[in-house]
């Protein structure tokens, strides 16, 4: 571990800095958090966010309650969408230092991300009175109201958002969305016009197709995405286009933050199924589940998962979740993760699969990454709750 943490600290440093690293001073480096996490940051500036977890976590396993690692971790996984983790290095921030507005911020904008509006809101209002910014408060708290099917209240405190920080294009598209949602197009439209061509605006493109698909338009919608993807991922998307109109808000909210459709309703005396939902930026390997964080119907039916840990309580699984998800390179991305709870433990799961092969490979991916896993089963109407 010590050579490849070694090895990473050579690659990231420039020519200079690799020759002076050769010197034995230098393992030194690999026990100071404060240098490990600026290591992290340079990578991550370079758009290595894998390396850049790496160091994170080091520094995490030299002093467990280094806050600048914390918040690094926490908004490294909070960019790329990764709620669980970044949950979990937020609340390790929050839980030492609980007046701090950016630890209390990240913590409600990891509830948002994990799809838990009404926990998120008072943590938000929490960070918002400890002195965390109106731009980022309201961007967040919008998103929330629009997954409670609360759209009229979302757009007023995006608009809020947008008092504080006019240009953030990032609330802009999400306020273009909830308007889109209330059938406002129009007004939607107006908001992204300045962007529509603009080279390094691709996201608004995206943004633009999902206006169109939540009020009705799907021939326009796919024209938009078929300009930019292939006529595979273009037809997968117009499955997904067909779909929104027939949701209410807090469904469409769901399916156009996050990609994700609930499962169909299956008519009378028809087995219930859990079909693929997900449909996200980055397509995923054919073994992994896509199962949302959504567990409707997951307890239904027996099923198969990979089990990551088992212990007496639920207490620390999001922090371990989040320290397995960085130690395993990936391998986690795109899982949602579950606790069975029975009457003496609390299983920590990923998954569900359809069959055993998946799971098993998965096992041996993660072992090769040395995290211990093994393939578990749950029994029909097993007590499975969102991690």
């Amino acid at each position: 571990m010590r050579r490849a943490l070694l090895a990473l600290l050579l690659l990231a440093a420039p020519a200079a800095e690799a020759r002076t690293a050769r010197k034995p001073t230098d393992a030194a480096t690999l026990r100071d958090p404060a240098r490990l996490v600026a290591l992290g940051r340079k990578l991550e500036e370079q758009g290595d966010h894998a390396n850049a977890m790496r160091f994170y976590e080091r520094a995490i396993e030299i002093d467990p309650q280094y806050t600048p690692a914390l918040d690094a971790a926490g908004s490294s996984t909070l960019a790329r969408g990764d709620g669980t983790a970044a949950f979990g290095y937020y609340a390790g921030w929050a839980s030492q230092d609980p007046a701090n507005a950016v630890a209390m911020l990240g913590m409600g904008a990891a509830l948002v991300l994990r799809q838990q509006p009404e926990e998120a809101m008072p943590v938000l209002a929490r960070a918002l009175a400890l002195g965390a910014g109106l731009a980022d408060v309201g961007h967040w708290e919008g998103v929330a109201l629009d997954l409670s099917g609360k759209p009229d209240e979302a757009q007023v405190a995006y608009a809020h958002a947008l008092r504080a920080a006019p240009d953030d294009r990032r609330v802009i598209q999400r306020l273009a969305l909830s308007l889109a949602i209330s059938g406002e197009r129009t007004a939607a439209l107006q908001l992204l016009e300045k962007f529509v061509g603009d080279a390094e605006a691709p996201d608004v493109m995206r943004t633009l197709a999902l206006v169109y698909a939540l009020t009705g338009d799907l021939k326009t919608a796919i024209e938009i995405a078929g300009a930019s993807l292939p006529p595979r991922e273009v037809e997968t998307l117009g499955l997904f286009y067909s779909r929104l109109p027939e949701l209410d808000a807090a469904g469409k909210a769901r399916a156009a933050h996050f990609g994700r459709l609930p499962a169909p309703v299956p008519a009378a005396g028809e087995p219930q199924r859990l079909p693929p939902q997900d449909v996200a930026a980055e397509t995923r390997p054919p073994s992994r589940s896509v199962v949302s964080a959504d567990v409707s119907g997951v307890a239904t039916l027996p099923r198969i998962w990979v089990q990551l840990s088992s212990r007496a309580n639920r207490t620390g699984l999001v922090a371990y979740y989040a320290s397995v998800r960085a130690k395993a390179g990936g391998e986690l991305n795109g899982f949602a993760a579950f606790v069975q709870t029975l009457p003496d433990q609390c299983r920590l799961l990923v998954g569900p699969f359809d069959a055993s092969s998946p799971a098993e490979e998965l096992v041996l991916r993660l072992k090769s990454h040395g995290v211990d896993a093994v393939v578990a089963r749950t029994p029909a109407g097993a007590d499975i709750t969102s991690l």
